[in-house]
């Protein structure tokens, strides 16, 4: 039997990139991508991470629940679509990303039975993961334990909640740009400093606390405001600058120079890194990730291990932004055929990009 898999990520369901009227024409895009590709004789679904979203709330408010988010009215279309695609045959896959690390498999279950969910999705010669354990300021749950308020996040959590703000008129809104986008600016600004800024000691600044001090000055907030975090505890931001001022240094001493550089590259949406090393690890041809929000085809890649083949990279980009984009990949006997969608605004048919490539070691 042909195995025919779609790829599809950063919904962010639940947070103010998705809840509200005026992001309707999101919610109501996401819906009709889920539901075309249930109708594509798909025989695997593969949600790769930030689909809940439990980050992007004001920090001066307790985020919802998980439980919240899927029972919001603002979401019944989409989970009626996901129920109607299981319900189909197709097997629901669920791989964690930063913004749902803690999601319960148990409460996700609960709403969609048989769900097969953990970090990662392995079919065959494919892999697919969300990508932010490569990330630098997102990989989660902290691999450093760095977190102060105890609860393995890391700090692009305490970022995105400071950025992430009420509009003027109190409707839900968010900043111009989406979380991870907003990082890489910053990393960019910071990085910038830090090269090339003579006017100034750099001697207590890290790219860590710079680039938190460029989200709080964006913000208008100072180190003695607070985050108000789920279970009520409140964190000032002097408490997130002091865990975090050594987070490059404390990753170059668990797993070197070349991954702490790599880690900074994967903040700035460059997974092709993250990607290969997949490959090398655990032998695979296509690699398939999220987290960017930029959706991406790259065949160029390096020999794998000693295997004498390359593989690809391929990114299904997001859904809570236009365009709306997802993977489907044909598990054929020779090929694997990978079809690049994207749906250009509320109203649009998809367009669709074919490539293909050797599922085989020859």
């Amino acid at each position: 039997m042909t195995q025919r898999v779609a790829f599809l990520s950063d919904l962010h369901l639940g947070g103010f990139n998705t809840l509200g009227p005026q992001h309707a024409d999101y919610r109501t895009g996401i819906a009709r991508m889920i539901r075309y590709l249930g109708n594509q004789g798909i025989t695997h679904m593969v949600l790769l991470g930030d689909v809940l979203d439990a980050w992007t709330f004001p920090r001066d408010q307790i985020p919802l629940t998980y439980g919240q988010m899927l029972g919001h009215p603002d979401n019944a279309d989409i989970v009626a679509a996901l129920a109607d695609t299981i319900a189909s045959g197709t097997v629901l896959h669920y791989t964690l990303g930063n913004h749902d690390f803690d999601l319960p498999d148990t409460l996700f279950r609960t709403w969609f039975r048989a769900t097969q969910m953990g970090d990662n999705f392995t079919l065959g010669l494919v892999w697919g993961e969300h990508g932010h354990r490569f990330d630098l300021f997102n990989a989660s749950p902290d691999p450093l334990n760095l977190d102060p308020a105890k609860g393995h996040r890391p700090l692009g959590y305490y970022i995105t909640r400071v950025h992430t703000h009420p509009s003027s008129t109190k409707a839900l809104g968010i900043s111009p740009l989406n979380s991870s986008a907003y990082i890489r600016a910053k990393v960019a600004e910071a990085r910038e400093e830090i090269i090339f800024n003579t006017a100034r000691s750099m001697s207590k600044w890290t790219v860590a606390t710079l680039v938190l001090q460029y989200v709080m000055r964006d913000a208008g907030v100072t180190y003695e405001d607070t985050i108000k975090m789920p279970d009520g505890q409140e964190v000032t931001l002097q408490q997130v600058s002091d865990a975090y001022q050594d987070l490059f240094h404390n990753w170059e001493k668990k797993h070197g120079l070349l991954s702490a550089f790599n880690a900074v590259l994967a903040a700035c949406d460059s997974l092709d890194a993250s990607a290969q090393q997949i490959r090398d690890d655990h032998g695979k041809r296509i690699v398939a990730l999220g987290h960017s929000h930029i959706a991406k085809w790259n065949p160029d890649t390096l020999e794998i291990g000693n295997r004498g083949v390359t593989g690809a990279y391929v990114n299904d980009g997001a859904g809570c932004k236009w365009p709306q984009t997802a993977v489907i990949v044909d598990y054929l006997p020779d090929t694997f055929k990978v079809h690049r969608l994207s749906w250009d605004g509320p109203d649009t048919s998809p367009t669709e990009d074919v490539e293909e490539l050797l599922n085989t070691w020859k």
